[in-house]
């Protein structure tokens, strides 16, 4: 008796309307990032953000670093630095104090 070795190749997995998984996970994945660009000044849970995209927390999170390189809340700590820095660039002349409570807590623009 002999047994050959066939070759199988794993498939990619398929949503139910045909949609390969990660190209949905990367339109979702847009959809958070779009959220966290819209409402940086905005305080965000990632609770919210997977019940918005019908995600666990932690395949919400997963993805999201695959996708962007980063996790969700290191992507919002560092639009809100832009955002503030910014902010700053056009009015130099104005107090920090609304810039850092519109894009970010104090401790958070330290660390940038």
């Amino acid at each position: 008796m002999c047994l050959t070795r066939v070759d199988v190749r794993q498939q990619p997995a398929v949503h139910k309307e045909g949609v390969p998984q990660r190209l949905r996970d990367l339109a979702l994945m847009r959809r958070v990032r779009d959220r966290l660009d819209r409402e940086y000044a905005q305080p965000l849970d990632v609770v919210v953000l997977a019940d918005g995209v019908r995600m666990s927390v932690g395949h919400l999170c997963r993805e999201f670093r695959r996708a962007y390189g980063a996790s969700p809340y290191s992507y919002l700590v560092k639009r809100r630095a832009e955002h503030a820095i910014a902010a700053m660039a056009i009015g130099a002349e104005q107090s920090t104090t609304p810039i850092r409570h519109a894009g970010a807590p104090a401790d958070e623009l330290q660390r940038v």
